[in-house]
């Protein structure tokens, strides 16, 4: 299964999203989160909702609030390395899923004699 569009996405955080305490309509939410995660995967999603309830928990929140979802998105798009690294520049990033999956498909090919 590839990458979510971001309809897909929107819907994927929605229900990550269902049971978390929020003042803000969830719906505007979603949609922000989603046009801004192009290339993450479910479980990327799901890890912005954690990290969210954390940044709340952490600040002594009764809800999650926006802030604490756009810092969340931030954390998990952020670069990993740095972009003025000749290596790198012009490559596109990958999403900690993708790395996950990408390393347990060469493991699962590596013979061990």
């Amino acid at each position: 299964m590839g990458e979510p569009d971001e309809d897909g996405r929107r819907k994927i955080f929605g229900l990550y999203l269902k049971e978390v305490p929020m003042e803000e309509d969830k719906k505007v939410i979603c949609d922000i989160v989603a046009s801004r995660t192009r290339g993450l995967v479910g479980a990327d999603l799901e890890n912005i909702t954690h990290e969210s309830v954390l940044l709340a928990a952490r600040r002594d929140g009764d809800f999650v609030t926006k802030e604490d979802v756009l810092q969340a998105v931030e954390r998990a798009t952020k670069k990993i390395c740095n972009v003025d690294d000749s290596a790198t520049k012009g490559k596109s990033l990958y999403s900690f899923a993708q790395m996950t999956q990408e390393s347990m498909h060469f493991r699962s090919g590596y013979k061990n004699t």
